[in-house]
This record gives structure tokens, sequence and C-alpha cells, in this order.
């Protein structure tokens, strides 16, 4: 599977160019031959954007390690708000 990293080694620019131009940052400001570059190396490379789900789950555990790290060391647990799991309406 290919990740931002192949697609950045492939169209000559950096991971986070070819994170903003996958996810259309209309605040990139780069040339629309570099974003073509970088489209037609994600679409050769066959990449696919991973799940919301995915993100999700990388998010809760690194909140649980935040908060397990934060117990250790005496300092007070305070609650999070997470939008994880809920669908967004509108």
């Amino acid at each position: 599977m290919a990740t931002i990293k192949d697609i950045a080694e492939r169209a000559g620019v950096s991971s986070a160019t070819v994170s903003r131009v996958l996810n259309h940052d209309e605040t990139l400001n780069v040339q629309e031959s570099t974003r073509k570059r970088v489209m037609e190396a994600a679409e050769e490379l066959e990449y696919t954007m991973p799940s919301p789900r995915k993100k999700c789950k990388k998010l809760k555990i690194g909140i649980f390690r935040l908060l397990f790290s934060g117990r250790r060391a005496g300092r007070p647990v305070l609650p999070l708000h997470s939008s994880c799991g809920k669908e967004e309406t509108g």
C-alpha cells in the first residue's frame, strides 16, 4: 500500500505538500503542474486515503497514552472531548 511519503518521492515534493494537495487545502499555493504531478503519482501508486475510523483509532490510542502518562507522573487527568465515532450532520 502506497504512503504519502511514496507519493512525495515520486512527485519530487515534500510529504506535507502531498498531504495538502490530497486534502484539497485551499490555502496551499503551488503551481498547477505540481498539483498535477502529485495527483498522477497518487494514481500511479494506487493510493487510497485512510478511513476516518483508522484516524479515530490512532487518536484514541494517543489520548489514552497521554492520559496514562499523566497519571503515572502524578499530574491531574483532564477530561477530553473527541468527535470520533460521531456522524457529522448538515
